[in-house]
């Protein structure tokens, strides 16, 4: 909560993480006319001043800090013929690691092999990596 400044703002910033608000409209509410007030009680005035904070909010799991990367997809409806993603994500070895090692998970966890479709055996490609 630290990184928000107030408990309002924290709390205002979860209810729109929660609420799967899009970018765009977070953006759209921040430059409403008479919310100039509530902009600079929160102390962030952008989805991306909202995602930067959010970032900094220190976790209990040790998965690395995040990393970006962009995608192209081809796309009719873009000018250029491609709408580029950004992609954010956390080492995924280390976040399994965590996550089976955890004891908070450990009754909801469920972890089999999966069958590989042209030999039928079961294969287990990341038991090594794990160790």
């Amino acid at each position: 909560m630290r990184e928000f400044g107030s408990r309002f703002s924290f709390d205002f910033a979860r209810w729109i993480h929660r609420e799967n608000i899009s970018k765009n409209g977070i953006d759209r509410l921040l430059k409403q006319p008479g919310l100039e007030s509530l902009v600079e009680q929160l102390g962030w005035d952008s989805a991306n001043d909202l995602r930067e904070k959010m970032e900094k909010i220190p976790t209990v799991a040790d998965i690395g800090q995040w990393k970006y990367t962009t995608v192209d997809v081809p796309s009719d409806n873009s000018l250029n013929g491609n709408k580029t993603y950004t992609l954010r994500y956390r080492d995924p070895v280390r976040a399994i690691r965590f996550f089976l090692g955890h004891p908070g998970f450990k009754d909801d966890l469920c972890y089999e092999p999966y069958t590989d479709v042209s030999s039928g055996r079961y294969r287990n490609p990341l038991l090594g990596r794990l160790d």
